[in-house]
């Protein structure tokens, strides 16, 4: 089964996730930007789109989620490990990704009475592909990244295990 959202909408992901079925035992986001500049150098409408995706679209999913996760379930969300760091050339992606990891703790405080769980992931660095898929700029220069096997498999472990938090520390390099 398949079905298309936006989560930088509410409405676009109510219509998904009904086209699913509309009830879950856990839901995962993995969507985001990225863009690469100095805070001065990355265009507003960068800036608002970062925050769009990787802010306000964490938010949505965890405020969508609340209503189709059954109990017991998870809401997970990769926020990854820019949401702990303060690095050069990456100031408003770090921002953005800080504002959701803030919306992650606060979601889970706020669905632990209704026995949802809240899992955020501070991955490192991940092959992806999603440096070469920047709105702007050149990415700093970082080590080779872990395989995505091994950070879906670290994911598929803390939600068996019922982790809470996974920092970066938390994967194995």
């Amino acid at each position: 089964m398949h079905a298309t959202g936006d989560v930088r909408s509410r409405d676009s992901l109510v219509r998904a996730l009904n086209e699913l079925g509309g009830s879950f035992d856990g839901i995962i986001n993995a969507a985001g930007r990225v863009a690469f500049g100095a805070a001065g150098d990355v265009p507003e409408d960068v800036v608002a789109e970062l925050f769009q995706t990787n802010a306000m679209g964490t938010m949505n999913v965890v405020a969508v989620g609340a209503g189709v996760t059954k109990e017991g379930g998870v809401i997970a969300s990769l926020t990854g490990i820019a949401a702990d760091l303060t690095m050069m050339g990456m100031s408003a992606y770090c921002a953005s990704k800080a504002a959701a990891h803030s919306a992650m703790a606060i979601g889970a405080r706020e669905l632990r009475s209704r026995k949802i769980s809240v899992l955020d992931i501070r991955a490192p660095h991940t092959e992806t592909g999603l440096v070469g898929r920047a709105l702007c700029g050149v990415a700093p220069k970082m080590p080779r990244g872990l395989d995505p096997s091994v950070v879906v498999q670290r994911i598929l472990s803390a939600i068996a295990n019922g982790e809470k938090d996974l920092p970066a520390e938390a994967f194995s390099q």
